[in-house]
C-alpha cells in the first residue's frame, strides 16, 4: 500500500455525504454519478472520472502548489465562507469520524504527494481542509467531547502528514504515536507503520535476506535496518525483532551527548520504555506468548527466527540489553502484603505511621501523604495479572552495575536465593519519597531502579564480593509511585538529570527479563 500511495498521480480520500436532515446536504451531479458507479460496483472507475472531467483536470493543480506559511492562521477564502463550510454537519463530522482512528487510514493521508477530499458533491483540497479546520475552532459554541480530542482525528493527521519528511516518521516513534489505532489485525499496528517508516525496509516472509551482525549497529554503523513482514509469527518474536531494530540499528533521538559512548546510553536509557510501547500496543498478546512459553515450553515455532540460520535478521534468544537507569531509592521500611493494605483499616493505620520513623519534616510528610492518596487509589484497582507482574525474577544473567565502567562485570555466581513467584507483593517504603510495591523478600537496604520516561522498575541487592565498583543483583520487578511533577509535557526530566548524576546504574538484561519488567508499564 505504501507502495500505491507514493506513487498514486493523486489520491481522493472520500469522506462520506453529508446528513440530508442537517440542510447542508443536498444531491449534485456529482455525487449522483458517483453513487451510480459505487451501486453498480463500478468503483475502479471513479478515479477516471475525476480525471476525464474539468474539477478532475484542476483538481491537483491547486492542491499540489506549496501551502503559504501564514495559511493556517489567515484563510485563503473569506472567513464567512470558512465558517459556512465548518458549520452544520459538515467539518465536525468529517474531523470527529473514528473513521481517521483507524491505522491503514494513516497511510492514505500522510504518504501521497498530491491529497484532495471529497464530502458528498464537493471536493476540498489540502490547503482548505486545513483552513476550515481553523475556522471551525473559531466557531462560537462548538464543544468537542474529550473521546474526540482523544481520538486520531482529521486534524491529527494532517498535522503528522507535514511531518513525513522528518525524524517524526522513524518506526521506534510512528509506533508510539499510533499505538491505539484501530485495526483487525493487531500486527499491523508495527507492520502497517513500516511503509510509512524512513529508516527501515521491510522483508516479505521466505525472501532470502542479508546476513547481518546486530551489534555491528553500534556506534557510528547506526542507519537503517530491515523489518520481516510475517503474519504468522508470534508477537513475542515481533515485539523482539522490533525492540532489537531499535537498540541495535535505530540512530540516538534525545540530546544525552555528542561522543559515541552518550549516544549508545540513548538507547540504553530508551530501550524499557520503548519495550513497554510496542507491548502496549499489542495489547497484552507478548505477555500473554510469553507466559505460554514459561509455563508449557516453547513451541517449535517459537524463537525459530532467532535459532534458525535462514533467518540471520533476528538476535540470538540470549542477546543481551545493557539498559540505563537511575537509583530512584533505597528500601528502609517493609509494610504489610497487598491484601492486608487493602483489607485492614488497622494495617493501613500502621503503614502511614511508620512513616515518621523515616521522614521527620512537615512538608516530607505532606508530599507523602499526596502520593500515598494517588498510589492507593491506583492499586486498589489492581487486577490479578497486575498484581502478578510485581515478582521476583529468577535469572542468573541479569546484573547491574555503577556506571564508573560501561563494560559489564565478570560472571558471578548468583547468591540469591530462588524464589516463589506467586509470592504476595508487599508495601514498600523508600529514601528520596520512594514507595510503591516490591515482591515478596525485599530486604532493607535493597536498591529500587526505575528507567526513564516510565514507571517500570527492579528491585537490586548489592552482591557479595570484593569488586572494584558496586555490582548488584536482579531480585525482581517493582511497582512504584510517581511523585507529583516527575513528568512535564510527557518528559521525564527528573530521571534525565538522574540518569546523568552518580545515581545511574547500567542493568544487563536478556529478551526474557526485559519483557517482565515493561509489561503493562505506564507510560
Amino acid at each position: 500500500m505504501a507502495f500505491i500511495f507514493k506513487r498514486a498521480a493523486g489520491v481522493l480520500s472520500w469522506l462520506g455525504t453529508p446528513n440530508l436532515d442537517s440542510g447542508f446536504g443536498h444531491f449534485n451531479d456529482t455525487e449522483k454519478d458517483l453513487k451510480s458507479l459505487w451501486l453498480g460496483g463500478l468503483s475502479c472507475k471513479i478515479a477516471h472520472r475525476f480525471a476525464e472531467n474539468t474539477v478532475g483536470t484542476q483538481l491537483f493543480s491547486f492542491t499540489n502548489g506549496p501551502i503559504p506559511p501564514w495559511a493556517s492562521r489567515e484563510p485563503l477564502y473569506p472567513l464567512p465562507l470558512l465558517r459556512k463550510l465548518a458549520a452544520g454537519d459538515r467539518i465536525p463530522r468529517v474531523q470527529d469520524n473514528p473513521y481517521w482512528s483507524r491505522l491503514w487510514v494513516i497511510q492514505e493521508v500522510c504518504l501521497p504527494g498530491n491529497l484532495a477530499f471529497v464530502f458528498g458533491g464537493e471536493v476540498w483540497s489540502e490547503a482548505l481542509m486545513r483552513q476550515m479546520l481553523v475556522a471551525a475552532d473559531r466557531i462560537p459554541g462548538r464543544i468537542v467531547d474529550t473521546r474526540q480530542q482523544a481520538q486520531m482525528t482529521m486534524e491529527k493527521l494532517l498535522a503528522a502528514r507535514k511531518e513525513r519528511f522528518t525524524d517524526a516518521m522513524r518506526l521506534e516513534l510512528l509506533i508510539e504515536r499510533f499505538m491505539h489505532s484501530g485495526c483487525g489485525e493487531m500486527r499491523d499496528r508495527v507492520f502497517g507503520l513500516v511503509g510509512l517508516a524512513n529508516d527501515v525496509d521491510s522483508i516479505a516472509m521466505n525472501t532470502t535476506r542479508p546476513q547481518v551482525d546486530w551489534t555491528q549497529g553500534l556506534g557510528r554503523g547506526r542507519g537503517r535496518g530491515l523489518l520481516e513482514i510475517d503474519y504468522t509469527r508470534g508477537f513475542y518474536d515481533i515485539w523482539r525483532d522490533v525492540v532489537s531494530y531499535m537498540y541495535f540499528r535505530a540512530k540516538p533521538l534525545l540530546d544525552f551527548g555528542k561522543e559515541d559512548e552518550e549516544k549508545e546510553d540513548e538507547r540504553r536509557i530508551r530501550v524499557v520504555r520503548f519495550a513497554g510501547v510496542v507491548q502496549s500496543a499489542f495489547e497484552g498478546k507478548v505477555e500473554e506468548a510469553a507466559s505460554s512459553v514459561a509455563t508449557q515450553g516453547p513451541s517449535p515455532a517459537m524463537h525459530q527466527s532467532a535459532t534458525s540460520p535462514q533467518a540471520p535478521m533476528c538476535p540470538p534468544q540470549r542477546q543481551m540489553i545493557q539498559a540505563k537507569g537511575y537509583i530512584a531509592g533505597r528500601v528502609v521500611h517493609i509494610g504489610p502484603t497487598y491484601r492486608d493494605f487493602v483489607g485492614s483499616y488497622h494495617e493501613q493505620e500502621r503503614w502511614v505511621a511508620s512513616w515518621d520513623t523515616h521522614y521527620h519534616a512537615a512538608h516530607d510528610l505532606e508530599k507523602l501523604r499526596e502520593m500515598e492518596e494517588a498510589y492507593s487509589t491506583k492499586i486498589i484497582n489492581y487486577s490479578e495479572t497486575d498484581l502478578a507482574r510485581i515478582r521476583h525474577i529468577n535469572n542468573n544473567s541479569a546484573r547491574a552495575w555503577e556506571i564508573l565502567d560501561s563494560a559489564p562485570p565478570a560472571e558471578l555466581r548468583r547468591s540469591l536465593p530462588h524464589h516463589d513467584e506467586d509470592s504476595e507483593p508487599v508495601r514498600f517504603l523508600g529514601s528520596e519519597f520512594c514507595m510503591g510495591l516490591a515482591p515478596a523478600g525485599v530486604k532493607l537496604g535493597d536498591l529500587v531502579v526505575r528507567f526513564w520516561n516510565c514507571d517500570a522498575a527492579v528491585v537490586l541487592r548489592t552482591a557479595i564480593g570484593d569488586y572494584p565498583y558496586r555490582t548488584c543483583e536482579l531480585v525482581g520487578r517493582a511497582d512504584v509511585a510517581e511523585p507529583h511533577g516527575q513528568r512535564i509535557a510527557g518528559m521525564d526530566n527528573t530521571a534525565k538529570d538522574a540518569i546523568r548524576s552518580a545515581k545511574a546504574m547500567y542493568v544487563r538484561l536478556d529478551f526474557e527479563t526485559l519483557q517482565l519488567i515493561s509489561a503493562g508499564i505506564t507510560l
